[in-house]
Order: C-alpha cells, then sequence, then structure tokens
C-alpha cells in the first residue's frame, strides 16, 4: 500500500495521469450529448494503470483531494479546448467522492477550475454517489445546493446499488441519474432487471431528469433501451473511453448524417 501510494504521489508530480473520455448519445438523435472523464496513469514502468488500481489507495491515503481536482481543472480546460477546434459545447461529467465533500474546499475547488477555463458552469457535470445524497446532516446537502446554485449539474451515478429512495431525488436539487451497468446488463435476459430499468427510466421522464444507461455493451441491449425511452447511453457498443484527440475524430465521424442515424435507430 505504501509503496503505491508513494508512487501515485510521484505521478502527480510527474504529470503521468492524463483523462481518456467516454461519449454519452442521446438515443433519439444519435448525437453525442456529452462524455465522462476517467482516469488513466500512464505509468513509466507498467504501462497504462487502470483506475481501479488508483481509486481505493487514493481515497485510503487523502490523494483523491489532488487527485480530484486535477480531474476537474483538465476537464473544465478540455471543454473550452473542444470548442476552440470547432465541436460545439460537450458537457463532461466528472465523478466525485464522498471524501471529496466532507473535507472543505470542493465549492472552491469547481470555482476555480471552471473559471480559470473560462466556460460556462452548466457544462460541468458532477457525477455523485448515492452514499453523499443522502448525507442530509452533514455538509454534503449545503455543498450540492451550492454547487446547483453555481449552475453546475449533478448525477447520481450508480443509481439502486446503495440505498437510496425515490424520495431523495425530490429532496435534493439533482439533474439526472445513471442507471448502473449491472442492471442493464442482466436486464435483456432478466425480468427483474428489466423492470428496474423500465421503472427508472419513467420515475426520470416524470420528474424531468435525465436518464443514462452506462456499460451498455450489445445490440440488444442498446435496443432495449431505446424501445423503453431511456435517454442517453454511453458503453463499448458505441465507444471505449478515447484520448482527447481520438475523441474528436470519433466525434466528427459520428455527426456524419448516416451514421448517427445508425444509433438513432
Amino acid at each position: 500500500f505504501k509503496t503505491m501510494e508513494h508512487e501515485i504521489r510521484l505521478a502527480l508530480q510527474r504529470d503521468e495521469f492524463t483523462l481518456h473520455y467516454q461519449p454519452k448519445l442521446n438515443l433519439e438523435t444519435g448525437e453525442v450529448v456529452g462524455a465522462e472523464a476517467l482516469l488513466r496513469w500512464r505509468h513509466r514502468d507498467r504501462g497504462m494503470v487502470p483506475p481501479s488500481d488508483i481509486i481505493a489507495i487514493a481515497e485510503a491515503s487523502g490523494l483523491i483531494q489532488p487527485i480530484g481536482a486535477w480531474v476537474l481543472r483538465q476537464s473544465c480546460a478540455q471543454i473550452k479546448k473542444w470548442q476552440a477546434l470547432g465541436l460545439p459545447a460537450i458537457p463532461i461529467a466528472v465523478n466525485t467522492s464522498a471524501l471529496q465533500f466532507k473535507r472543505s474546499g470542493l465549492l472552491d475547488v469547481v470555482s476555480d477550475a471552471i473559471s480559470e477555463a473560462g466556460i460556462l458552469p452548466e457544462f460541468l457535470e458532477l457525477e455523485i454517489t448515492e452514499s453523499v445524497a443522502m448525507d442530509r446532516t452533514g455538509a454534503s446537502a449545503n455543498v450540492i445546493k451550492q454547487l446547483c446554485d453555481l449552475g453546475v449539474q449533478i448525477t447520481i451515478d450508480d443509481f439502486g446499488t446503495d440505498f437510496a429512495t425515490f424520495r431523495l431525488l425530490t429532496d435534493i436539487p439533482v439533474n439526472g441519474i445513471k442507471i448502473d451497468r449491472s442492471f442493464v446488463h442482466k436486464m435483456t435476459r432478466d425480468s427483474k432487471n428489466a423492470a428496474i430499468v423500465k421503472a427508472i427510466i419513467l420515475m426520470g421522464r416524470d420528474l424531468n431528469l435525465s436518464v443514462v444507461a452506462e456499460g451498455v455493451e450489445t445490440e440488444a441491449e442498446h435496443r432495449f433501451l431505446r424501445s423503453h425511452g431511456c435517454e442517453q447511453v454511453q458503453g463499448w457498443h458505441f465507444s471505449r473511453a478515447l484520448p482527447p484527440d481520438q475523441f474528436v475524430e470519433w466525434y466528427q465521424s459520428m455527426h456524419q448524417p448516416s451514421l448517427a442515424t445508425v444509433i438513432s435507430q
């Protein structure tokens, strides 16, 4: 643990971290409507290290604070860079941890990242866990409200896998929910999972929340979600997470009318 913690500290100093971006698509139009920033580590000896080898140690050691701040700054800057290349402003979603909400300063970090990049706050989306959203007695609720007042979009990630209640969606100012990949992977072959997914889609629509299904990997999953009115999707069926330059190439190819039509069918 200590060795890995030390290496992560060095990675921050040496600028070994990078971000890849997984597109989010509108199922109705086939258009790219956003992207999720995903952390990657270009280790000088081991090559590309996956997030699963980083996040747990970063949270246990407190390094999630500086890493999270770096991800926010890079994501906001990327929005501006893509605009400069002629792409429309693409909202970027950033995962946040409970520790970032428990410790002071998150609002300032987000505000500074937006200001430094010169972007509108609504193009930054923060994905929060259900446990953060349910923390009604701590500081999290106040920070969530302040972020919403700032104009940042808030989405509950992995919805349904923890202990969230439907009342939660009316108690805090969230803009959307993400259907966890565990439900998506089983919904085409398990009636109970199918019922859960359909219920989340209907509930999101009635509450005027954006609903994103993550981890879509097959055409059957794509067609199930489209037939039941899911608004947005992301997953390997459409694209893996891409480095910034490859994301631009993929975006331009997807916005050829013939390709966008394929996704929306």
